[in-house]
């Protein structure tokens, strides 16, 4: 990471996206789906 974010600073940045992403999924109602991690949205499915 010489070049990069100090370790802290990356961790916390990798930290904040996730809580972001649980945060939508919690408001929008939508489960969590391993299959949609390759790329696709999870905002394309919801909880029936």
């Amino acid at each position: 990471m010489a070049s990069g974010k100090p370790k802290k600073v990356a961790l916390i940045a990798c930290i904040r996206k996730l809580v972001i992403i649980l945060n939508s999924m919690v408001r929008d109602g939508v489960m969590w789906d391993p299959k949609l991690i390759a790329g696709t949205s999870y905002y394309h499915v919801a909880i029936s």
